[in-house]
């Protein structure tokens, strides 16, 4: 068990230092300075992909329409994407399949969007909690949901994204594990094939976690948008 958990711990060596979790900060130090410029092959698709993403984020925040609006969500999804594939290295800390890291990311953006409403239009984040031809009697009850559902929502988005990054990196190394009894070639492809299906997954909890984080804002600003 050991063996199979080592990935997720933060501290190497004797000195139980949290030296793994500089992983997250050197991620854009291991990449040569030749990725950064924009006639590099890998950064040319990826400015499509974000030119894409871009348009997509765009309709979704149609009630907010800034300058700079898209620049939070589209690094978010950036760092998820890199953060979840380089979990997937060799030796390499997987920080996105740690709770306190992933809670630490979605917190902090939920708290934003909270904080925003309330300077913007403080009366209706209070009058958001009971939604409209609610009978009173179950106003109270209405309020306590609403606060719940709420509060609940950085959680979610924490514990989706570090619940199948860890069941990735399990499965991975049991499947690793199972595979040396088959033949070569056959154990080799099915090695193959959960790799490039852990790729999708990391691909796939970034732009769920931006996507949904964009909702949020984009839900609360669009009503208040309304009431101006």
């Amino acid at each position: 068990m050991g063996n199979l958990f080592g990935v997720f711990s933060p501290y190497v060596g004797w000195s139980s230092w949290g030296l793994n979790w500089s992983v997250v900060f050197m991620m854009g130090g291991i990449l040569p300075s030749s990725f950064w410029l924009m006639g590099y092959p890998l950064m040319t698709m990826l400015s499509s992909v974000l030119e894409g993403l871009g348009r997509e984020f765009k309709s979704l925040l149609s009630g907010f329409q800034q300058p700079g609006s898209l620049l939070v969500p589209s690094s978010v999804l950036v760092f998820i994407i890199f953060s979840n594939i380089s979990g997937l290295l060799p030796y390499v800390f997987a920080s996105t399949a740690h709770l306190s890291f992933t809670l630490s990311l979605a917190l902090p953006l939920w708290l934003g969007q909270i904080l925003l409403s309330m300077y913007r239009q403080p009366l209706w984040v209070l009058s958001h909690f009971v939604p409209e031809g609610a009978p009173m009697v179950l106003g109270p009850f209405m309020v306590l949901i609403e606060i719940i559902s709420n509060i609940i929502r950085p959680l979610t988005l924490a514990v989706r994204l570090f619940a199948n990054l860890t069941a990735g990196h399990i499965l991975v190394v049991l499947l690793s594990s199972t595979c040396g009894g088959f033949s070569t070639f056959l154990g080799l492809s099915m090695l193959v094939l959960l790799f490039v299906l852990e790729l999708a997954v990391c691909i796939i909890q970034g732009y769920v976690f931006s996507t949904l984080n964009i909702l949020y804002f984009s839900e609360s600003e669009t009503k208040v948008m309304v009431l101006k």
